[in-house]
């Protein structure tokens, strides 16, 4: 959840390949939150919270297209709230998304226990 969604897949890859975790998880879950149909409500979402954590003084901008090279040419007073709502964004939502994905992993270790075990043969 950063300005950089373009890249966010391949810096997912290479950060799994980096600590060796799986990578085609790394890239489905990428894909799954930064897709064609999200990233417009990231990035307005990125940039009002960012806008609101730094205060009002920054001006108001209109997006006119979504794509990060885009953004950029619009300069620092676009970017800088991205990155800093992007951030706070990723910590707010990393929390719920570990408690979540860590019951559904529990739960599905469990339920292959129960399965695997000699009395259900």
């Amino acid at each position: 959840l950063t300005p950089t969604i373009p890249f966010h897949t391949v810096l997912a890859f290479i950060l799994a390949l980096a600590l060796k975790q799986n990578c085609t998880a790394s890239v489905l879950g990428a894909t799954a939150i930064g897709n064609p149909l999200t990233i417009p409500f990231l990035y307005v979402t990125e940039y009002h919270l960012g806008k609101y954590l730094l205060g009002s003084n920054m001006k108001e901008v209109v997006f006119s297209d979504y794509h990060t090279w885009d953004i950029l040419h619009m300069g620092w007073s676009v970017a800088y709230p991205l990155l800093v709502g992007g951030i706070a964004l990723a910590f707010i939502s990393a929390l719920p998304a570990y408690i979540i994905a860590h019951k559904i992993v529990i739960t599905l270790r469990r339920k292959k226990r129960y399965v695997e075990s000699p009395e259900n043969t």
